[in-house]
């Protein structure tokens, strides 16, 4: 099952610098801060998003891989912190892809359509979510291309003035994910005979 969590909390307005994304890496010690320039963000507004890799069984994935790209160019890459958790902002205006990986796992990958016409009135997080990776070793001899498809699609409601989650994308994608499972399990039931 792919647990997604993507839910606005109350938090004040933030103005961003320039073209910058800015992404906090959350570590044992306390908080570092990377940059990467975007060459998208235009806006003096972040979305500000927080979250943690799981495998299936919902234990903590530590040092997996997040990546965020932009129209196919990846801005930034960094670890997740031995606990699987990340933090990021991205400039309100732009169109992201985050993928988050670890070796041995199927990677995931979520997209943030941050596009808005009213930027100021925008609830800018932080939002959760949650990014489950399954082993690569449960879908072997099988085409997993499915799996590599976005498992959520977060897109502005003027009617939330936030950005949400699209419930119905994800249940499908979750449809997805359950038929390839099933069709794992009876491969390796078959070769178990």
């Amino acid at each position: 099952m792919i647990a997604t969590m993507l839910q606005p909390l109350s938090a004040p307005r933030t103005p961003a610098i320039g073209r910058w994304i800015a992404i906090c890496i959350l570590t044992t010690t306390g908080a570092s801060m990377l940059s990467a320039q975007s060459q998208l963000g235009r806006s003096p507004y972040l979305l500000h998003i927080s979250g943690k890799v799981v495998d299936v069984e919902n234990k903590l994935l530590g040092d997996a891989t997040i990546a965020i790209d932009t129209n196919g160019t990846q801005v930034a890459e960094f670890q997740a912190d031995a606990k699987g958790r990340f933090a990021f902002d991205l400039d309100i205006g732009g169109f992201y892809g985050i993928t988050a990986h670890r070796e041995g796992f199927v990677r995931k990958r979520f997209i943030v359509d941050a596009r808005t016409d009213e930027p100021a009135r925008v609830i800018t997080g932080p939002f959760s979510a949650e990014v489950t990776l399954s082993l690569e070793a449960e879908f072997a001899n099988m085409d997993i291309t499915d799996l590599y498809y976005p498992f959520a699609l977060v897109l502005y409601s003027k009617k939330d003035k936030a950005f949400i989650a699209d419930p119905e994308y994800i249940a499908e994608r979750q449809q997805v994910e359950a038929a390839l499972r099933l069709g794992a399990a009876r491969i390796r039931k078959r070769q178990n005979k």
